[in-house]
């Protein structure tokens, strides 16, 4: 398990396009999402004497997760301590989220470490402890965002079969909701919204908001427009590109324009998702880990509960440089070697070089295979951009995820009785091995494959 030092956080400093400031408790009670600060992350079995990463989170904020046995002593001590329960997840797994609110100092658990005598006592003493920091995920893309040119659509092609709907949930900043087709790039490409089924409370027109959930998730940021216009099809505007059935349930887990979202928030999108009945989720984000993140239990509840609907979750390496064949992790999508229906993606440019911002592994089960990242053309929301055209160009492994969701979605229309293993192995079967121990999603490839196959 992973053990911290005590350190006071300020409770009056607000969280800006991820980049977080520590200092000194305040006499106010900190406000909703404003208490930040960083924990030194080891990123090699030496711990602090080797490799570390600063990595973001809320510190007046703690995650209990009911499928744990120890969550009724975690709540008894919390409460003892000052916290209250601020939210509950809404959506399958009830997770929940404790604020420490009180004036005055909180020299906690903000910090979590080893369990308290109350909660060790409860269930098995050498499992999970059950709670976790509520860590921060930037979903900002490796680069700056450039603007892109205004293309002519090529026309779709004829599919080999008859397609079948399949629901992708983009867990992010949210959509562009302009409902104008001149004036929203992803409807000129066919890009359809998925009716909610009212399972979640608050469902609505796009999907959901789960910061604030009376709203709309509006994207207000970019990134989840973006990555909703890889995977609809966009950066195949001059290609090749079947005219795919799909269906985007947007849940958007940023409560501003920031860029910066919680492990509770999205963790909570993705139970939304898995009751929404998504088929494929795709996971742009994600923070720097390691082995003994005290958080990987909620996350493998998680994963393991996409696994029991036949839900396939592609994620992210990230954008850290960083080898991650021991050690360090980036969750959640490191956890591709315990999940098998986690898809994992680095990111390439488009001479099939690993890109120079990705995070890598050449354990094949941590990371999966990569996919173009590296000056990726989508669509972007035309309020944000200037001028307006409605078509950007970024790098990260966030634009590279929704590439390989596309082809899991592809794959899926056209054969929707084919088993996750299946869909797994034949992405990895036909992808290009450039020799540099790593595999390059081929689109094109897979596609074929499945046609093949179904003669």
């Amino acid at each position: 398990m992973r053990k911290f030092s005590n350190v006071c956080f300020s409770a009056a400093l607000l969280v800006v396009l991820a980049v977080l400031f520590a200092g000194c408790p305040s006499v106010e009670p900190p406000l909703s999402y404003q208490c930040s600060g960083f924990i030194a992350v080891p990123l090699t079995s030496e711990g602090p004497n080797g490799l570390v990463k600063n990595v973001p989170y809320v510190c007046n904020e703690i995650i209990l997760d009911p499928a744990n046995r120890k969550i009724e002593g975690w709540k008894a001590f919390l409460a003892k301590e000052g916290f209250v329960r601020k939210d509950t997840c809404s959506c399958e797994n009830k997770l929940e989220l404790w604020r420490y609110d009180t004036a005055g100092d909180f020299n906690v658990i903000g910090i979590v470490k080893d369990p308290p005598p109350e909660v060790d006592a409860i269930g098995d003493p050498n499992g999970p402890i059950g709670a976790s920091l509520n860590y921060l995920s930037s979903l900002s893309p490796a680069d700056e965002t450039k603007n892109g040119d205004e293309f002519q659509v090529r026309p779709p092609t004829t599919p080999c079969r008859e397609l079948n709907r399949v629901k992708v949930a983009i867990i992010d900043t949210g959509v562009d909701t302009v409902v104008d087709i001149s004036d929203n790039a992803l409807l000129q490409f066919g890009w359809k919204k998925a009716g909610t089924s009212g399972r979640c409370p608050m469902p609505h027109t796009f999907g959901y908001h789960i910061p604030e959930p009376p709203l709309e998730p509006e994207d207000n940021h970019g990134h989840g427009t973006s990555v909703n216009g890889v995977a609809t099809g966009v950066p195949y505007y001059n290609a090749p590109r079947l005219n795919l059935p799909l269906e985007f349930l947007n849940i958007k887990i940023t409560p501003d324009i920031s860029g910066s979202g919680s492990l509770f928030d999205g963790l909570c999108g993705i139970y939304h998702a898995i009751k929404e009945r998504a088929n494929v989720i795709n996971v742009s984000w994600g923070y720097m880990g390691n082995l003994d993140n005290e958080e990987i239990p909620l996350i493998d509840n998680c994963l393991s509960a996409a696994a029991d609907s036949n839900i396939i979750v592609v994620a992210g390496m990230g954008n850290d440089t960083a080898n991650l064949n021991g050690y360090a992790k980036f969750l959640p999508a490191s956890r591709a070697e315990a999940h098998p229906n986690v898809i994992s993606v680095g990111a390439v440019d488009n001479s099939g070089n690993r890109a120079v911002f990705s995070n890598w592994s050449t354990n094949q089960n941590e990371m999966t295979l990569t996919a173009l990242g590296v000056d990726v053309i989508s669509a972007y929301p035309k309020k944000l951009h200037n001028p307006p055209t409605g078509i950007s160009m970024q790098s990260g492994t966030s634009f590279a995820a929704p590439f390989v969701t596309r082809t899991v979605a592809a794959i899926w229309s056209l054969d929707p009785a084919r088993p996750i293993d299946q869909v797994i192995s034949l992405i990895e079967s036909t992808a290009d091995n450039n020799g540099g121990g790593y595999l390059i999603l081929n689109h094109q490839n897979a596609v074929a494959a499945v046609c093949n196959d179904l003669q």
